[in-house]
């Protein structure tokens, strides 16, 4: 491919995430053809990576905050997050979306590579459109949980990974509360709206309806 395609390409790529970030009408209608089978498909067969690699950031997370780490701890909670953001909420359901397999496969890159701004941008909009505002979510001592990640967490870090900024045990802690309860609170709910049954099965993989069981080849994204 050339220089120049490749240029045309990613200014797709870019093109087409800040349409579906502005307009909200647009949105809305790629939810309505939505299929929940390419969703099941995909998280079926990542799932289980992505969530092992979520969690075994949280459980580093968490054994540096108690070992007094905070700096580490919170780089930690934060990867986590936007594991979660980038790989079980954003890339399934542009993967699930009714577009040519093209522009779905040039999208879903786009999520992969693309800046993690965006991300936070375009997730809000996304949830709200499967009845959820993640704006009410709460952290234990009654903050929200995204302002909490946007305006602390995620700066904290930061100022920790650019600047050597310390880092104390409360903003360590809010990280790893932030990441458990966007997993607890978004991602599973979701899950079980597209027929996933973790709680039964506690596998991606493995979906166990009445009368019969589904499942799929594990494989890893992280690649």
């Amino acid at each position: 491919m050339s220089e120049s395609a490749d240029y045309d390409q990613e200014a797709g790529y870019d093109a087409l995430l800040d349409e579906l970030v502005r307009d909200e009408f647009f949105l809305e209608e790629v939810l309505e053809e939505v299929s929940f089978r390419s969703i099941q498909s995909y998280l079926g067969r990542y799932g289980d990576a992505i969530e092992s690699r979520v969690n075994e950031c949280i459980n580093q997370s968490q054994d540096l905050c108690e070992k007094e780490y905070f700096g580490p701890s919170i780089v930690l909670s934060t990867t986590a997050i936007e594991i979660i953001i980038r790989f079980l909420l954003l890339k399934p359901f542009v993967k699930g979306a009714f577009l040519s397999d093209e522009i779905a496969e040039m999208f879903s890159k786009r999520i992969v590579t693309g800046r993690t701004s965006e991300d936070r941008e375009y997730l809000p909009k996304v949830l709200r459109l499967w009845g959820m505002d993640i704006n009410t979510l709460k952290l234990a001592n009654g903050e929200g949980l995204w302002e909490g990640f946007l305006s602390k967490v995620r700066k904290i870090r930061d100022s920790f990974v650019h600047k050597g900024d310390k880092v104390d045990k409360n903003d360590a802690l809010r990280g790893i509360e932030c990441a458990k309860v966007l997993l607890d609170s978004v991602v599973h709910p979701i899950a079980v709206k597209t027929g996933f049954t973790l709680e039964v099965t506690g596998k991606w993989c493995i979906i166990k309806a009445t009368k019969e069981e589904k499942t799929f080849e594990q494989s890893t994204p992280f690649k």
